[in-house]
């Protein structure tokens, strides 16, 4: 996060989909960030963005294929 001016969230999804974690990083942050297991995905959010909109751990992730 050394050169990210704002807050993100790290959204990790396993391989079955689900929301395994959701770590926030600010700005100048550098430790390491690792997925709790195996996962498929990584997604960066706005942080709060997840909270404010109902995402959680367990949640099943949507893939939207724009093609």
């Amino acid at each position: 996060m050394l050169d990210v001016s704002f807050p993100i969230d790290v959204v990790f999804v396993g391989e079955d989909e689900r929301i395994s974690a959701i770590e926030p990083l600010d700005p100048g942050d550098t430790g390491l960030v690792v997925s709790p297991g195996p996962c498929r995905y990584v997604v960066e959010l706005p942080q709060g963005w997840a909270d404010e909109n109902g995402v959680a751990v367990g949640d099943t992730f949507e893939y939207a294929d724009e093609r």
